[in-house]
């Protein structure tokens, strides 16, 4: 059993230790893959609460107003409003206006697809490099430069399928939404895997663990209630980012407890000045594969963008040929 209180910790030292980039990061995941739904929630709900307390001193200031707005209403006649309408150029108002609503869908999901998904596997790997040294913040945008399309398509066919799901009533839609929850956390680290298969991982990691990643959110329902009377502020500086670098603690605790492998200390710990390769450091209690399995369970690239460069390793490999002793083979012991 995952240990939430333990996650929170390691996500808040995390976070705190690289304050002001996470909240960057969380801002500009928060905007645009979220649409800004947290912080423009907040101002919504508030501006419905001042909206609802001053509504009778509008009726009181508009003495009247109501009633005739009602009776205008009931006398409406909607046959020849829109004969009227339609006589007076209406078709070609309602053309427009249809086609500057269906470009603005396409808009929308356009920028879905090819920018918020891949900015949601960026933001998976920012918050899991932070969690083990201050990550800069063009960690974000490596999906930009290795494996773009690769990634498009993987959340692009995530979405899809949890959509299709939630047709069954919503709940299919819920427990799928679960079953891939870790998809691009799983590209985050193998950004050349192919799509159905970070499914089937993910599907195969969160067997056993959907329950406890639900009462793991739930845990933040507080946080998220506390954010919406400080008109999102909290929400900005505080919730977002510690709630996003603790995701990224449950991903690595899931994925340990599936594969064992390294776990980095909590960050400001005295392990941590050890140095990565002091100790395995094992917080989730004993992996289900023998301990020690290999580090990167999804045959991810060593390098942070997707391994060298072709021409770059031709060229390394050129210049151990020309150094001296060198002969292009392996020589006999």
């Amino acid at each position: 059993m995952i240990d939430r209180v333990l996650l929170k910790q390691r996500g808040k030292a995390a976070f705190m230790a690289n304050f002001w980039i996470c909240v960057l990061v969380a801002l500009v995941l928060t905007m645009v893959v979220s649409g800004g739904s947290g912080v423009w929630s907040a101002f919504s709900t508030r501006f419905n609460l001042s909206f609802n307390n001053n509504n009778y001193n509008v009726q009181e200031m508009l003495p009247g107003a109501f009633d005739d707005f009602g009776s205008a209403a009931r006398s409406f006649d909607a046959r020849t409003f829109f004969e009227e309408f339609l006589s007076h150029g209406g078709g070609v108002l309602a053309g427009v206006l249809g086609g500057v609503i269906f470009f603005a869908v396409l808009l929308g999901a356009a920028v879905n697809i090819f920018v918020a998904s891949p900015l949601q596997v960026g933001g998976c790997r920012f918050f899991l490099d932070n969690g083990e040294r201050n990550a800069p913040f063009e960690t974000v945008l490596f999906p930009f430069k290795t494996k773009y399309m690769n990634i498009v398509k993987a959340m692009f066919l995530q979405n899809l399928f949890i959509f299709l799901w939630s047709l069954l009533f919503v709940i299919p839609g819920i427990v799928k939404g679960y079953a891939y929850r870790l998809v691009p956390y799983i590209l985050a680290e193998a950004p050349d895997m192919d799509a159905g298969e970070a499914r089937r991982r993910s599907e195969e990691m969160m067997r056993g663990h959907k329950w406890e990643s639900f009462v793991f959110d739930r845990s933040f329902l507080g946080w998220e209630l506390l954010g919406l009377f400080t008109c999102g502020i909290l929400l900005i500086f505080y919730v977002n980012p510690y709630r996003l670098a603790s995701d990224a603690e449950l991903y690595r605790a899931i994925k340990y407890i599936n594969y064992g492998g390294y776990v980095p200390p909590m960050r400001g710990s005295e392990q941590q000045t050890a140095g990565r390769n002091a100790q395995y450091y094992a917080p989730y209690g004993a992996p289900q594969q023998p301990y020690g399995a290999p580090q990167q369970p999804y045959s991810a690239p060593q390098q942070p963008y997707g391994g060298q460069p072709e021409n770059e390793t031709r060229r390394n490999t050129e210049d151990l040929r020309q150094a001296p002793g060198g002969s292009g083979t392996e020589s006999e012991t």
